[in-house]
């Protein structure tokens, strides 16, 4: 299996790139949600790029509420994670694996077969003794 290793500052660019996206799909969005771990540190790089909120709790949904909410996670990969979340919002990763289930509104990268995505937050930067 291939390990690919994103950096900051590739991190950085395509949040910016899927905010982009965003911006220009002309979908509203009115919250950004994050997966937790995953999810979390490109929804608050996605809220400050977009000028959005950012909510730590997604509201009660109805059959009637608005699909106005952003709900990102690094990867869909197998699609376990967001298969709920992208019947009631918007969904957004970094990386889609096109053999998951389905496929987010917003991404950047295709997972490239037999591959595994380290992410910035996921490397150990110094160990403690």
């Amino acid at each position: 299996m291939r390990m690919l290793n994103m950096s900051w500052n590739r991190f950085d660019t395509a949040a910016r790139n899927l905010a982009g996206r965003i911006r220009h799909s002309e979908i509203p969005i009115s919250a950004i949600y994050g997966n937790p771990r995953g999810g979390l540190c490109l929804a608050v790089r996605l809220s400050h790029l977009l000028n959005i909120p950012l909510i730590v709790q997604l509201p009660e949904v109805t059959h009637d509420s608005p699909r106005d909410i952003l709900w990102v996670d690094d990867i869909v990969d197998t699609g376990n994670s967001g298969d709920v979340a992208r019947t009631h919002y918007r969904v957004a990763s970094l990386y889609w694996n096109p053999k998951a289930p389905w496929r987010p509104d917003f991404y950047i990268y295709k997972k490239p077969e037999n591959s595994w995505v380290v992410f910035p937050w996921e490397r150990k930067l110094f160990t403690i003794k």
